[in-house]
């Protein structure tokens, strides 16, 4: 019998459970890799990619802000107030460098923009390097013209003295030629471009030599006074001291300056566009991962859904093969029991080769033996009764428990007047003793030694 028996149904049961425990273990698994390519992603997006754009457009108002302070620092007119721009300025720029570094670091595709930004970052050091030495210079001239000015101011105020208004005739000439260039030197200030200024310096070159002319030919009385106004008449006008020599160092700065202003502009609008074209690119790499993050979890949870509707539908035929091949074969068994205790012909349905099958087979063949065994004895019963009957003393048989009469043959019949025997059984055996106090001495006795013999 056992070497009949295939995969019986504890063994399918278990096949069919681990098939749900590896697709459990498949969803799981799916899961995990699908939480973690999301955490992945959002991990690169919150940590690289979206800071990258910040980044880019923190790079773009820093700067902004170095061009405002560079335009700034073109028009300072002090020390004081150049080195406190020059400071801030400083500061912006590695303000700048620190932002081009973590660019650099989460630059992705933007890798040739970093390198280009930072090539503008270096022609704008080179800018502010040569925008700052002019601005320098321009400074020391406007402080020498401004000394200048006291000069000419002082100058001018000695010569309104008394000591002048009644002087040599001669002198006369030589004065007005003086008050002339005391007047080109001091308008200097207002000439705003070096054309003008070099047409007011060949003229005042011009006026300072028939100065000097006039100035050898003044009587000595009058030229031993008048030395120390043209020695520093010609100093300010041709001299080291010049005034046409500082404002021409001032303009020619102011005009550098200017040019330098306008190719930092081009410089700006150069990285506007490569600050933009990073902020593009930094953008666009954002979205598409952001993209593929939705992508993926779209495809896993579509996966995860799909895998919950398979172990449903394996749960549903693990429960639809219980009910059908385990529950349903049993209660057979059961009911066919049943019939044979209400003795309903049939068989126990025996199906497969498995346990269920086996227990099955092992009832029928259990109820089979009990049905010969049954035989055997109700042909024994048969036997024994139509012995007692045809026995000629009268027996009759009752329980020990309850006293009720079992069986009585036909000779305790004829003694006692019965005509159906069917109606004595079942009632008191007491009922047929004279003394029924007797019958249960009878009982005590019989059930103490196991038997009694000669009582009467």
């Amino acid at each position: 019998m056992a070497g009949r028996l295939a995969m019986g149904v504890g063994g399918k049961l278990f096949v069919v459970l681990v098939i749900n425990a590896l697709v459990a273990f498949a969803i799981g698994l799916g899961a995990f890799n699908a939480f973690g390519i999301l955490h992945t992603g959002i991990t690169e997006v919150t940590s690289r990619l979206f800071p990258s754009v910040v980044v880019s457009a923190k790079l773009e108002r820093q700067h902004q802000c170095i061009m405002r302070t560079i335009e700034s620092l073109a028009l300072v007119s002090n020390n004081l107030e150049h080195e406190t721009i020059d400071q801030g300025l400083s500061d912006q720029l590695e303000g700048y460098d620190l932002l081009l570094q973590e660019l650099e670091r989460n630059g992705g595709r933007a890798v040739t923009q970093v390198r280009l930004l930072k090539d503008q970052r270096d022609e704008i050091l080179r800018v502010r390097v040569k925008i700052d030495q002019l601005v320098a210079v321009r400074i020391d001239a406007g402080q020498a013209l401004l000394e200048r000015d006291r000069d000419l101011r002082r100058l001018s105020d000695s010569l309104q003295e008394a000591q002048w208004h009644h002087v040599h005739p001669d002198a006369h000439a030589w004065l007005d030629k003086i008050a002339r260039l005391l007047f080109l030197s001091a308008s200097v200030q207002g000439i705003e471009n070096t054309h003008a200024l070099a047409v007011a310096q060949d003229l005042a070159a011009k006026e300072s030599a028939e100065a000097a002319v006039l100035f050898r030919a003044l009587p000595g009385s009058v030229k031993g006074a008048a030395r120390d106004y043209q020695l520093a008449i010609e100093g300010v006008v041709t001299g080291r001291q010049s005034v046409f020599r500082d404002r021409q160092a001032q303009l020619e700065a102011t005009q550098n300056i200017t040019g330098l202003l306008n190719h930092a502009n081009e410089i700006s609008l150069l990285n506007t566009g490569l600050n933009t074209g990073a902020f593009t690119e930094q953008t666009s790499l954002a979205e598409e991962r952001r993209q593929q993050i939705i992508r993926s979890t779209e495809i896993y949870s579509r996966l995860f859904f799909v895998s919950i509707g398979i172990v449903i539908i394996g749960l549903a035929l693990t429960l639809f093969y219980v009910q059908r091949r385990v529950v349903a074969r049993l209660w057979g068994v059961c009911q066919a029991i049943r019939d044979k205790i209400e003795g309903i012909d049939g068989e126990i349905p025996v199906e497969g080769h498995d346990e269920i099958s086996e227990l099955a087979s092992a009832l029928r063949f259990f109820i089979h033996e009990t049905e010969i065994k049954s035989e055997k004895l109700r042909e024994n019963e048969h036997w024994l009764r139509a012995v007692l009957d045809g026995s000629p003393s009268p027996l009759m048989i009752s329980g020990c428990t309850d006293g009720n009469i079992r069986f009585i043959n036909e000779r305790a019949a004829a003694m006692f007047g019965v005509v159906d025997r069917d109606q004595v059984i079942g009632r008191p055996a007491g009922d047929f003793w004279v003394q029924p106090e007797a019958r249960l001495r009878f009982a005590d006795a019989v059930m103490a030694n196991g038997g009694m013999l000669d009582f009467e």
